[in-house]
């Protein structure tokens, strides 16, 4: 059953991430799950929020914090001066869900 759970919550995961949001850590405690990444701009980070919100999986997103910082972007082709916002989200996991 926890096997199962932990599946449809990567699931939806993948199902509620936007295009140019890229995770760099994902951990799961108990009840709590964090979420950091990175992402050009703050609109990609609202609607990530928003995405989560609406699943059976996750509530009570919370932006932790965000800040920009200067970083080459996965998949290449970006020089140094590219400017990502690096983001820190934390949820609770519905049970049941």
């Amino acid at each position: 059953d926890d096997r199962n759970a932990a599946a449809k919550m990567m699931m939806q995961v993948a199902q509620s991430i936007p295009d140019e949001v890229w995770l760099t850590q994902f951990a799961v405690t108990d009840d709590v799950v964090k979420f950091e990444g990175s992402t050009p701009g703050y609109n990609q980070v609202s609607d990530f929020i928003r995405n989560l919100n609406g699943t059976s999986q996750f509530s009570d997103i919370t932006l932790s914090g965000i800040h920009e910082s200067s970083a080459s972007l996965p998949g290449g082709g970006a020089d140094k001066d590219t400017k990502v916002q690096v983001f820190d989200l934390q949820a609770k996991r519905r049970k049941g869900g």
